[in-house]
C-alpha cells in the first residue's frame, strides 16, 4: 500500500511538483501548508521571547540608572558638569561658574566664599542659591 493508494490524489507528484489547482485537494493542501507555515512562526517567536529576551528596556530606561551611570556608559551621552549662576545671600548678585571649578569661588562685589572645590563638584555655602544656565 503506497501514498497514492491512500486516495488523496498526491501519488503521482514528483520532487518539486506543485499540486494541480484543479485537484479537488488543492485547498486542504493549501490549509496544511498554511498550518504547517503558522507552526513555524509560533516557534520562531517563542525562541526569540524567551532565549533572546533583553534584560533592561532600552526604550524606557530607569532614570536614577542612568543618573548613576558614566558619562559615556548612559544611553544618551552627555556631559555631568554644567554651568551655573550662583546668587550671594548677602549683596543678591549673580556669579557665573563652572560645577566642577578647581579654586574657590568668591563673590565680586562683597568677597563672600559661595562655594569651595572638592575635587570634582563644587561645594555650595549654605544659604546660597543656583541656577543651572541653559534651562
Amino acid at each position: 500500500m503506497g501514498i497514492g493508494d491512500w486516495g488523496l490524489g498526491i501519488g503521482d507528484w514528483g520532487l518539486g511538483q506543485i499540486p494541480n489547482p484543479q485537484s479537488p485537494f488543492y485547498y486542504n493542501y493549501f490549509i496544511i501548508y498554511v498550518f504547517i507555515l503558522f507552526e513555524y512562526l509560533i516557534i520562531l517567536y517563542y525562541f526569540i521571547y524567551l532565549y533572546l529576551k533583553m534584560e533592561f528596556d532600552l526604550l524606557h530606561p530607569d532614570p536614577n540608572e542612568e543618573k548613576q551611570k558614566h558619562k559615556l556608559k548612559k544611553l544618551v551621552q552627555k556631559p555631568n558638569s554644567f554651568f551655573l549662576d550662583i546668587k550671594c545671600k548677602g549683596c543678591g548678585s549673580l556669579t557665573h561658574t563652572y560645577s566642577c571649578a578647581q579654586s574657590v569661588i568668591k563673590c565680586k562685589q562683597c568677597g563672600e566664599i559661595l562655594a569651595t572645590p572638592t575635587g570634582g563638584k563644587i561645594e555650595l555655602r549654605e544659604g546660597v542659591h543656583i541656577r543651572r544656565k541653559g534651562e
